[in-house]
């Protein structure tokens, strides 16, 4: 099994931005300010998960990314948002 990546953006400001995980204590760098980016639920129409952007809950756009497996949803959106953060720089 692959050790997920865990990508931390940091300004000239100093401000950190990064998925958030215990495997750093980022509390410890200073506050914190955490928003959740997506959510991942299950389609009982198709019996598969989702992974869908927070903003676009309540609309009509189409799922980022969909899976049977949970697990395999979890991994692709780890991975998704660390490709977003390492692009912005």
């Amino acid at each position: 099994m692959n050790t997920p990546r865990h990508v931390l953006q940091i300004t000239p400001d100093g401000t950190i931005t990064g998925l958030y995980t215990d495997a750093i204590p980022l509390a410890e760098l200073g506050a914190m300010t955490v928003r959740r980016a997506s959510t991942i639920e299950y389609c009982a129409i198709d019996e598969v998960w989702e992974v869908r952007l927070m903003e676009r809950q309540h609309a009509a756009f189409a799922p980022l990314f969909r899976s049977p497996s949970r697990a395999t949803c979890l991994a692709w959106e780890h991975e998704y948002f660390n490709q977003q953060l390492e692009r912005q720089v």
